[in-house]
């Protein structure tokens, strides 16, 4: 429960901020909710000195009750906040990263740190990749020919049988017919590689 790590203070101010959004709720003219809101910091404000933490803390639990009990049946969230009513609604309409590869040299110009950002990431990305893959196919417990195999094929490098580090000639229809029995997923891959 995340309310154990937080201090006297944090619980203090959730407490405040959610009352005072609460009131906004109730109060749908300004001038009321700013009236309701200033007697509200002025109960904060009286007992902000409070030295006995016993007695803060029993304070902080009435007023959790007193929230409780005073809560807004359907308070207001706004549209992009969990549970509002465009909450990750538009994720579909966001351009997905590689479009940004196909950006001309004169856009990239104005985002330099950016670009240059991105650029570094990718080459990090493309070295970490093979290691990365090979851990996980790895962990599978998949033949090391096979795992190499579906590395060049993920990568989009020609595909080639390899054991360790050294290429073989042996091409794919082999390796898909006779070597290795393959899940029929993967060898239809490769079937559609090698005929078009």
């Amino acid at each position: 429960m995340a309310a154990a790590y937080l201090t006297h203070h944090q619980k203090v101010l959730r407490l405040y901020k959610k009352s005072l959004r609460h009131i906004e709720s109730w109060c749908i003219f300004r001038d009321k909710y700013r009236f309701y809101a200033c007697l509200l910091r002025a109960r904060f404000d009286e007992n902000k000195h409070e030295k006995d933490m016993m007695k803060a803390t029993m304070m902080l639990k009435a007023g959790e009750e007193e929230f409780w009990a005073n809560q807004h049946p359907q308070p207001y969230l706004f549209p992009d906040s969990p549970g509002g009513t465009s909450y990750e609604r538009y994720e579909c309409y966001k351009a997905p990263e590689w479009c940004l590869d196909h950006w001309h040299p004169s856009e990239k110009a104005m985002y330099p740190d950016y670009f240059a950002k991105r650029e570094q990431w990718k080459k990090l990305r493309v070295q970490s990749w093979d290691r990365e893959l090979t851990t996980k196919l790895g962990d599978l417990d998949i033949n090391i020919s096979l795992c190499n195999w579906i590395m060049d094929f993920l990568t989009n490098r020609p595909q080639h049988v390899r054991s360790g580090h050294t290429h073989s000639t042996t091409s794919t229809t082999l390796l898909c017919a006779e070597s290795i029995p393959l899940h029929p997923r993967l060898q239809a891959c490769a079937w559609i590689q090698l005929h078009h």
